[in-house]
């Protein structure tokens, strides 16, 4: 008998897996893959697939490189919305010019993902080239570009929680107290550029108020303008979910899991966009359909594990293990709670245009 599948909430195309940043968190960094980007014959073979079969709404450009080094990403953006699809790029904004994202606008781009560092510290972790000042009023100029390009576009500067680290067993010398005053001083500041670049009239002690109501430790979104967000979200350590040394949770659940279904650049069909290597493949594109590989018997049997909240993949073990014994059984514990339960509580959303107007 067949397993109820889950409903694929976004569809991931990696359209390159090269990358012109060194995150500190990233699999990149890991990859054993060969750099490339993704034949676009197999691109639109994808996207066709998911407009005909009604697979999904949502298809997004990246897994492990940065899209914006695609030379067609444009073309492919413009594709999909010729499909009736809703698209998404997720950037670190280093190449966002006005062309790109005049261009990605014209495309029927519907929201860019912009995850991006808040101080010098943190970008020199991800690009050793980088001119940081430069960097800050770019994003700040291409955020207010978007905002008053009378497009539907958005676009959401999503910022990495750095002083959650030390839960992960990655090394700082400052304890998290003060690594937590640290963010919030920049989220504070950032916010500030923000709301004057974008013209939001907002007295100084609202604004205040505002950011006090903001919980780092949840994924929270405060809407700027219609257009312009900030997403704060917990620092995550991407790169080492398959290190072989951790223990193997055999009790767990997760929600990414052919939720979030990517396609490499390679065509392999992996059953989570976490999956930076092709570990838990199901098959390649290139030869066989999209619809095929989602209802296999592999991916059934991996449902009906996770369904009886039992982890079948070895690599789905690895991703929600832990460091020993005792931590693996108990992050398994916590990942039943985190995406059964948790995630049935939607995202908070602060709207700071609703309490202020914009400046005309």
């Amino acid at each position: 008998m067949d397993v109820k599948m889950p409903e694929i909430e976004r569809m991931y195309f990696e359209i390159t897996n090269s990358c012109n940043f060194n995150c500190e968190f990233c699999a990149s960094m890991v990859s054993k893959r060969k750099k490339q980007v993704m034949d676009f014959e197999i691109f639109k073979k994808g996207v066709d697939e998911i407009a005909q079969q009604k697979l999904s709404k949502i298809v997004c450009y990246h897994i492990a490189g940065e899209p914006l080094l695609c030379p067609r990403i444009a073309e492919a953006v413009a594709y999909t919305k010729s499909k009736g699809l809703k698209t998404e790029i997720t950037t670190n904004g280093a190449l966002l010019t006005r062309e790109n994202v005049e261009k990605l606008i014209e495309a029927g781009l519907d929201e860019f993902y912009l995850s991006m560092p808040l101080n010098e510290t943190e970008a020199l972790m991800r690009s050793s080239s980088l001119n940081f000042n430069d960097y800050y009023k770019n994003v700040i100029a291409m955020a207010k570009l978007v905002d008053q390009s009378h497009s539907p576009t958005k676009m959401r500067l999503r910022i990495m929680n750095y002083y959650t680290q030390k839960l992960f067993g990655v090394e700082n010398e400052k304890s998290m107290s003060q690594l937590k005053k640290e963010f919030k001083a920049r989220l504070e500041k950032f916010v500030g550029d923000l709301v004057g670049s974008l013209g939001v009239q907002i007295p100084a002690q609202k604004l205040k108020d505002v950011l006090e109501k903001i919980n780092s430790l949840n994924p929270e979104v405060l809407w700027i303008t219609n257009n312009v967000c900030i997403e704060t979200r917990l620092f995550i350590d991407w790169k080492r979910i398959f290190d072989s040394t951790k223990k193997p949770v055999k009790i767990g659940f997760c929600g990414a899991a052919f939720t979030n279904v990517g396609v490499l650049s390679n065509g392999e069909v992996v059953i989570c966009c976490a999956d930076y290597e092709g570990v838990t493949s199901l098959g390649n594109l290139v030869s066989q359909s999209l619809t095929s590989l989602l209802h296999s018997q592999k991916a059934q049997e991996i449902v009906k594990g996770f369904q009886r909240y039992r982890v079948t993949n070895h690599f789905c073990q690895l991703c929600l293990g832990g460091q020993n014994f005792v931590e693996s059984y108990l992050k398994g514990l916590v990942s039943i709670y985190l995406f059964k339960i948790q995630a049935a509580h939607k995202t908070k959303e602060i709207y700071l245009f609703d309490c202020s107007s914009k400046a005309s």
